[in-house]
Formats: C-alpha cells, sequence, structure tokens
C-alpha cells in the first residue's frame, strides 16, 4: 500500500475491475463474455486483455468458466 501514492481511494478506484465502492467496498464479480450473436459486431479488444484477478489470486477461485469470463485466465502477463 505504501507504494501507492494517492491512499486508499485512489488505490481503490485504480482496481476498479476487481473492487466495487457502495456504502461498503465488495469485490466485483466478474462479467461474463458477451456471446456473439447472428448480427454481430465485432468483440471490444479489452476483453480477455488482462488476468483474471480472482482466478489467480481468490481461494476459490473463478466463479465463472474460462469462456464466460470477461478477463482471461491464462497468464499474460509471463
Amino acid at each position: 500500500m505504501k507504494a501507492q501514492n494517492g491512499g486508499l481511494q485512489t488505490f481503490l478506484r485504480n482496481h476498479r475491475y476487481i473492487f466495487e465502492v457502495k456504502n461498503t467496498v465488495e469485490l466485483r464479480v466478474p462479467s461474463p463474455y458477451p456471446k456473439p450473436s447472428s448480427d454481430a459486431q465485432p468483440v471490444r479488444k479489452s476483453y480477455k486483455s488482462k488476468n483474471c484477478f480472482f482466478h489467480f489470486h481468490h481461494p476459490q477461485g473463478c466463479p465463472l468458466v474460462d469462456s464466460d469470463c470477461s478477463y482471461s485466465h491464462e497468464d499474460l502477463e509471463s
């Protein structure tokens, strides 16, 4: 936490893909990957561009299977 400049609020804001701030701070459940339709528009490049925090760091893993998760279950940072 000391390495983060700006304090706790900035840390939570910068990691909004992990945390959701309401009246309390909660873990954000990953959103399902959009399914292509018949009139499919190109899928945004932001999908699967980050590692899934839950898959790599949460004790129970990601609640979604790899094909449904918006984040990558393969290690992209190695």
